[in-house]
């Protein structure tokens, strides 16, 4: 479609260094060389340095660079930046791509090699500020932490502690949903009133009817709830809507650092360069499976959809009370949600993402960025796939949905499940289901054209926009308790399987308590967490629909996959330009 498709082999967790870390480490050296040569008044010493920072962080975030833009970041003048420019592309370390037949206009790009040296600088000053502050074991040192996390790894977090300064309002009123995490928040509510100093009073929703209450709510005067909890998908839309509050305006003063937090939590929780709630919560969707029953039948873990498929022959069995595979094939949101994610393992975004090198990006969308891919190959597999997977499951396979199809896999019904992280406390935690100990986890399996990806889920807590100003600082302070590493190690330690935190996975204690939360953590380390496939752009709750009402028909064997792919293309096409989006 007109686009620079970056595609190098070399993937960077190969090399200890995700991009997200990569891009950290620039950011660092840039603010190191700033502070150098600010506070010991020497002359800059390397003019090169910015301008390949930027044509860097560009190249990790799917941004074209030009000879413009690369002149003016470099803070050097005109005559000297198109020397320094001009010498780095006649040594190879930068390279020019045509964007006219003509070759006039040109867009620059860091060499294949270049971006090699920028990976192996970036582990190395990892490994030297990993090894000064302790991360070291057995010569270890990049997989023992994330750069820029909080807290030593293998460091006990201690219990959260009273506020100095109570919260200074009679209650904190939140709106949360009914899952595991904010189970346990609700189980420590008492010991929570002691430490912030007031009460809390607690509204839980299944997720629709808090999708709902959410947008019910807006519509008052004012606010009956200082926090919302609001699913990751949701952000773009309630952003744009003005339904939450950007943390510019919840956290003027700059008491937010969200450094420890999963990165990819923070870029879904990003509209229009802003941050709209807190992460509470990281929870991918995961692929469960038997490993006895694998093990009984010979096969290895199937992380490819061809070794599902082979899988979920083989261990069907009806008749002794096993289906192959439970997944989400009720029609609407349930189904949309899970064409999304497979669609993605299939190797094609929704809509039409940029590609960068390593990964699809999904901030600062334009245009063509909008517009659906439900033509395209991956999505016909996707779709293909599912249809195939119907004969091998649960007889209830069209009402099934999150909680039913985690229900059927801890009960023993079913050899394997797609299924939230967060969710996996049904089966992690309890020694009576019959797939206590001898669950696996992998990210999703993927297709051909596809790379193992983990999908994003989760929950972030934001402040509805028509909340009483006198109470915004009140929520804000709330707001940076219960998403505490030592808030959300109480969860975990209280039956939740989740973590936004990477210094949380490190704590032993977790560890002995779920060891899931130091596995999604070691998916973000190596660049398996994402959530470019359903990102976060304000359509997506029509779209999911959408897709959930028309796919639903290909399972039905009442519509072709063609017809039904023409259909949700042409629906969320209508969808977009009726937004303007193109």
């Amino acid at each position: 479609m007109g686009k620079d498709y970056d595609e190098y082999p070399e993937n960077a967790s190969q090399a200890g260094i995700t991009p997200s870390e990569l891009s950290r480490i620039i950011d660092f050296l840039e603010q190191v060389e700033i502070e150098i040569e600010q506070e010991l008044s020497v002359k800059r010493g390397n003019q090169e340095l910015r301008m390949l920072a930027f044509l860097m962080r560009n190249h990790l975030a799917g941004r074209q660079s030009t000879q413009t833009t690369l002149i003016q970041a470099s803070g050097l003048s005109y005559g000297t930046a198109l020397r320094v420019l001009q010498d780095l592309i006649d040594r190879g370390v930068v390279i020019k791509r045509p964007r006219t037949k003509t070759g006039k206009s040109f867009s620059l790009h860091p060499s294949p090699d270049h971006i090699k040296q920028w990976k192996a600088l970036s582990r190395r000053i990892k490994g030297i500020v990993g090894a000064v502050v302790g991360f070291r074991k057995h010569n270890k040192v990049v997989d023992e932490y994330f750069f820029g996390a909080s807290y030593m790894c293998a460091s006990v977090i201690p219990p959260p502690s009273a506020l100095t300064d109570p919260i200074p309002i009679s209650k904190v009123r939140m709106l949360i949903h009914a899952d595991p995490t904010f189970l346990a928040m609700t189980s420590l509510k008492k010991n929570f009133q002691e430490l912030i100093g007031t009460d809390i009073a607690i509204k839980t929703h299944s997720i629709d009817r808090l999708y709902k209450e959410i947008y019910n709510n807006s519509q008052l005067a004012r606010s009956k709830f200082d926090i919302v909890a609001c699913d990751v998908t949701w952000v773009g839309e309630m952003a744009e809507r003005k339904v939450i509050l950007p943390c510019s305006e919840i956290f003027p003063n700059g008491e937010l650092s969200l450094n420890d937090f999963h990165p990819t939590s923070t870029k879904c929780v990003t509209f229009d360069d802003n941050y709209f709630g807190v992460p509470i919560h990281t929870a991918p969707e995961l692929f469960a499976y038997r490993t006895d029953l694998f093990n009984e039948a010979g096969l290895h873990a199937p992380v490819t959809t061809e070794a599902v498929l082979n899988a979920v022959k083989e261990l069907h069995d009806p008749n002794n009370g096993i289906s192959g595979i439970a997944w989400n094939a009720a029609p609407g949101t349930p189904l949309g949600h899970t064409f999304c994610m497979v669609m993605a393992a299939f190797g094609q975004p929704i809509i039409n993402l940029r590609r960068g090198a390593e990964t699809f990006h999904y901030d600062h969308l334009d245009g063509i960025d909008f517009r659906p891919q439900f033509k395209s190959n991956a999505a016909f597999e996707a779709a293909n796939y599912l249809l195939e997977l119907v004969d091998y499951s649960p007889s209830n396979i069209f009402s099934m949905s999150w909680y039913e199809r985690a229900k059927c896999y801890s009960n023993g019904e079913c050899a394997m499940s797609y299924c939230y992280s967060l969710l996996a406390s049904m089966f992690l935690h309890d020694r009576n289901s019959p797939t206590f100990g001898v669950t696996g986890f992998i990210p999703h399996p993927n297709g051909p054209k596809g790379k193992p990806i983990a999908p994003l889920g989760g929950y972030v807590l934001a402040v509805p926009a028509n909340i009483e100003k006198s109470r915004i600082d009140s929520a804000a302070k709330a707001i940076l308790f219960f998403t505490s590493a030592e808030s959300v190690k109480q969860y975990i330690l209280n039956g939740s399987t989740s973590s936004p935190r990477m210094s949380v996975g490190g704590d032993p204690e977790v560890f002995g308590a779920c060891q899931l939360v130091s596995q999604v953590d070691q998916m973000e380390r190596t660049g398996v967490l994402e959530g470019w496939p359903r990102p976060p752009i304000p359509e997506l709750p029509a779209i999911v629909n959408i897709i959930g009402e028309e796919i639903f028909g290909i399972l039905k064997r009442e519509a072709s996959i063609e017809s039904a792919l023409d259909a949700v293309q042409n629906r969320c096409d209508a969808l977009m330009r009726e937004n303007g989006r193109y």
